[in-house]
């Protein structure tokens, strides 16, 4: 199923949740998306798609990639872990914010990830089943002010990556039966047509199900936590991209679709 959230195309203009049938309309969910088989009511059209889940909490993963083009290399470090605030949530297609500090340059920067929600509550769970918590997976964006990520000690990653528009998701939850095997996705963020980072989920440092683990030993993921598990690396010695206003922005993962923005 592709699970979307979306302001309905009728007289209400109601917001709603539903199963996407890929052609402009969406049937209804009338219990909740949580339940182990959501009930279904009848089919309406969309008029906007909205961020598909409003998470109770954003967690980040950092630097879960090996440097490109270095090949990946398992190690032991600490998980390295953030948050973004849920006032960073963004729908599909709308614009990402460019915050203004005069004459400096916030040095913008997209990253595409695979996002991960949790579909019940996990405390203390075993690696081995950590997949069973996942009601399904998106695609996030993780827009970051750069100048903020400072190499003078440890990066300020929530303060660099927690203004307002900078956690775009969607456009759907595709749920683990027609994605398959999480560490076996691509993903490509693209900068006004150009593949800027590149990356296959199989060179995580953190597996999807080592990730979920090692946070439920730490913290209570409730149900709708959306779980960022980093991005790949820029690709053809391309540096970190400083976004202008007006950039066109595409994160596109297999099975999972493809998530547009553009900066204002």
């Amino acid at each position: 199923m592709h699970i979307i959230r979306f302001i309905s195309d009728d007289e209400g203009r109601r917001t709603l949740q539903g199963v996407d049938h890929g052609d402009g309309t969406a049937s209804v969910i009338t219990g909740s998306i949580f339940d182990p088989t959501p009930l279904l009511g009848p089919r309406t059209a969309i008029r906007k798609l909205l961020a598909p889940i409003v998470p109770p909490n954003i967690i980040c993963v950092g630097r879960n990639y090996p440097p490109t083009p270095r090949p990946p290399v398992l190690i032991d470090a600490e998980l390295e872990v953030f948050l973004k605030p849920t006032t960073a949530l963004q729908n599909p297609g709308d614009p990402i914010v460019r915050p203004n500090f005069g004459d400096l340059d916030p040095q913008l920067d997209a990253e595409g990830e695979l996002a991960v929600v949790i579909g019940r509550e996990a405390r203390n769970i075993a690696e081995s089943e950590a997949l069973l918590f996942v009601l399904g997976y998106t695609i996030a964006n993780d827009v970051t002010a750069k100048v903020f990520q400072t190499t003078a000690g440890a990066p300020v990653w929530t303060r660099g990556k927690g203004f307002d528009t900078f956690c775009p998701l969607g456009p759907a939850i595709v749920t683990p039966d027609e994605v398959g095997d999480p560490s076996d996705l691509e993903i490509r963020t693209l900068v006004d047509g150009v593949v800027t980072r590149q990356g296959r989920t199989s060179q995580m440092i953190w597996s999807v199900p080592r990730i979920i683990a090692t946070l439920s030993r730490r913290i209570t993921l409730l149900p709708g936590t959306v779980i960022l598990t980093g991005a790949p690396g820029c690709i053809n010695g391309r540096s970190e991209s400083s976004l202008a206003s007006d950039s066109s922005l595409r994160v596109e993962i297999d099975r999972l679709g493809a998530l547009d923005n553009r900066v204002i």
